[in-house]
């Protein structure tokens, strides 16, 4: 099932703030990075995304420094 890319973003932007709150900060700014990543991946944030390419994003965002 497709994802809304700008919920997938949002929800990411929110577990960092959770994070965050807890002083998990590297956890965190993966949750950041990958909002960024798929940001810059998808010029409209309304278009729907399969799951799999978000999974491919997050190892990415994983990686990110």
């Amino acid at each position: 099932m497709k994802v809304q890319v700008v919920n997938a973003i949002l929800s990411h932007l929110s577990d960092a703030q959770h994070l965050m709150k807890a002083g998990y900060t590297e956890e965190a700014n993966t949750h950041i990075n990958f909002a960024k990543l798929v940001v810059l991946a998808y010029d409209d944030t309304t278009e729907y995304a399969e799951p799999s390419t978000l999974d491919k994003i997050w190892e990415q965002a994983k990686t990110f420094r």
